[in-house]
């Protein structure tokens, strides 16, 4: 039995004070795999020895036990097989349902626009502009929206490069060859990963310049970021959709484009005058 189903068949059990701590706790699962003791009870208004009391009451050895089956649990919930069959099945036809997956896209977009500070996007800008390199971390998922960025910035002449956190070694090769005043751009979807989570706190903690884009608030990185990006990823189909998280990085892009203008147009001018050498 899964840890949430756990804790919904203890519930009438529970004090007053448990169940708070249990509501959290469901309805926060994606957050609960990554969150510190010290988080949570502020979050709950509950000292750190009842939460731990409570962990033991549902089975769980340790705080760290706690994390580890809600981290198991997000991974099943969006990669079982399952998942994909209930909605496919649920889906009579195309000409029926393209309403809806039209509809929960366009609400995707909309709820990242809406969400959009635009002194955010001008510091970001900002960040970017003024930095000597740009740094983009993502995995999964994520990745996709990270390569996007790869290219819009390369094509505005931005220095940019992907960052890989995939082992210890690759991390400090990349950390001690990195250039000075550079700008992290982090990607992060569930499911979180611990390395991209453990890597943005690491690089908070140096002092290092982060823009993050994630899925809200709530997510394990967005407190760690100088400008946080955030976007609705539900789907009807998929675990994660990045169509919102694309509205944003256009707008950035459209954003440093304008900054960028000028070495922009010297470029345009520069490749006009090679097409014509080249061609006579």
């Amino acid at each position: 039995m899964n840890i949430t189903k756990r804790i919904r068949t203890q519930y009438t059990s529970f004090s007053k004070t448990q169940r708070k701590i249990a509501d959290y706790l469901l309805t926060n699962s994606n957050r609960v795999a990554f969150i510190t003791l010290k988080d949570l009870s502020e979050e709950v208004n509950s000292a750190e020895v009842t939460i731990l009391n409570f962990c033991k009451k549902i089975g769980c050895n340790s705080f760290v036990d706690l994390k580890r089956e809600f981290q198991d649990y997000i991974k099943l919930k969006s990669s079982h097989p399952d998942r994909l069959a209930n909605v496919l099945s649920n889906i009579e036809s195309i000409d029926s349902n393209l309403a809806d997956i039209i509809s929960s896209e366009m609400q995707c977009i909309e709820d990242a626009i809406n969400k959009i500070n635009v002194d955010d996007i001008k510091d970001a800008t900002k960040l970017i502009k003024e930095a000597s390199r740009v740094y983009l971390i993502g995995a999964g998922i994520s990745e996709a929206v990270t390569n996007f960025l790869l290219l819009r910035l390369k094509y505005l002449g931005i220095s940019a490069e992907i960052f890989n956190v995939t082992s210890d070694h690759l991390v400090s090769l990349q950390m001690s060859k990195r250039l000075k005043n550079s700008v992290f751009i982090i990607v992060s979807l569930p499911i979180y990963t611990k390395l991209v989570t453990g890597f943005t706190k690491y690089l908070k903690e140096k002092d290092n310049s982060i823009i993050v884009l994630t899925d809200s608030v709530e997510s394990p990185i967005a407190k760690y970021g100088n400008v946080v990006f955030t976007s609705s990823t539900n789907s009807v189909l998929f675990f994660n959709t990045i169509t919102g998280l694309i509205s944003i990085s256009n707008i950035l892009l459209t954003s440093l484009a304008i900054e960028f203008k000028e070495d922009i147009l010297n470029s345009i001018e520069q490749l006009k005058a090679f097409e014509e050498i080249f061609n006579d």
